[in-house]
């Protein structure tokens, strides 16, 4: 598999995204729910400039060309809250292209550098953690192909210590995150442009 380019400078963007949020499942629980079909859904998520946006009740993420050069992807990540336990789930769809055709899902964000990501490229999801060190540090993997043109759903889960990757509603592994923390969450493209729909995010605020 083609190695996907960096993903550690994407927290560096613009706004979108308006959001509904819940009222609290216990005291430190919450729901958020993207709300991608109002007019001002720009101002709760950082997106990559000129690269990120809204249309047709998805996010639109253009990893295909960065004006500042290099493969760099697109990102929309959430402003607040910051989670720790937590649930992250979308539909998605990725249009044709060469390159890996990549849907990321991030959790866990305490800056540009650490955070775990679960990489669904065109044959696989592949489980890996960013820090200061490597940028792909990869924990696990599994067959989960994907075609153009077709959604698919995705989730990536936080329990204490253990993250869970699931494709189409099924749970693809489980693997061991003792140094996760409490941080953001959101979505990435690499090259391919990719659509990202029912957005829905549930855990344990920090």
């Amino acid at each position: 598999m083609v190695k996907p380019p960096s993903v550690s400078t994407i927290l560096q963007m613009t706004a979108i995204c308006s959001l509904v949020l819940t009222l609290p499942l216990q005291a430190d629980q919450k729901t958020v729910t993207a709300d991608l079909t109002s007019g001002d859904a720009a101002s709760l998520w950082h997106l990559t400039p000129q690269r990120a946006g809204i249309a047709d009740g998805a996010l639109r993420l253009d990893g295909t060309d960065n004006p500042a050069g290099g493969l760099a992807p697109a990102m929309a990540v959430l402003k607040t809250p910051a989670f720790a336990d937590v649930s992250l789930s979308g539909q998605y769809m990725v249009e044709q292209d060469p390159g890996v055709q990549a849907v990321g899902l991030v959790i866990g964000s305490t800056d540009s550098l650490n955070f775990y990501y679960v990489h669904y490229d065109r044959s696989s999801a592949i489980l890996c953690r960013s820090n200061v060190d490597e940028s792909w540090d990869e924990i696990k993997r599994a067959a989960a192909p994907h075609e153009p043109g077709k959604w698919y759903s995705a989730r990536l889960e936080r329990k204490g210590t253990k993250l869970g990757v699931y494709f189409q509603d099924k749970l693809l592994f489980e693997a061991d995150a003792p140094d996760a923390a409490p941080g953001l969450v959101g979505f990435y493209a690499s090259q391919t442009v990719a659509h990202v729909k029912d957005v829905k995010v549930t855990g344990t605020t920090a």
